[in-house]
């Protein structure tokens, strides 16, 4: 039985209480620990807004598993995520073996991004002060 890298990427139901997200999560890192998997992070990316709405939801909690594992364990995990109330979708992709895992690019182009607009919106409210203090320099005149 051969291992893998995956990234598993899960949704959440928003409306779980955090004791319930908490023993679900347990509860599916454990399907994939006693099928021979090893987990390298399990960790809740965030609560966003759904592209489309699912099972009447129009928001869930990203759930991100990376993981060397065999296709049994994944496969499992998949058996049961399918079945489970408490996920709204599951996606599994194998990695190769060259590749680290993703997520951590993820984050670091999410925080870029986030630090880029910032630096925009600083940018367009100095722009926005100049121009009024030129404004009222030139009605002083």
């Amino acid at each position: 039985m051969s291992l893998s890298k995956y990234e598993i990427t899960y949704i959440i139901r928003p409306d779980l209480e955090e004791s319930a997200k908490s023993e679900l999560i347990e509860r599916f890192d454990a399907i994939l620990k006693d099928n021979g998997g090893e987990i390298i992070d399990s960790k809740d990316w965030k609560k966003r807004r759904l592209a489309y709405e699912i099972s009447g939801y129009l928001e869930g909690v990203y759930h991100i598993i990376n993981v060397n594992a065999s296709s049994e364990a994944v496969d499992e995990f998949e058996r049961l995520a399918r079945i489970n109330d408490g996920i709204l979708r599951s996606m599994v992709i194998r990695m190769d073996d060259k590749t680290d895992f993703p997520s951590h690019l993820a984050e670091a182009a999410a925080k870029a991004k986030a630090e880029a607009r910032a630096k925009r919106e600083a940018e367009s409210r100095a722009a926005a002060n100049t121009e009024n203090h030129s404004e009222s320099a030139q009605s002083e005149e």
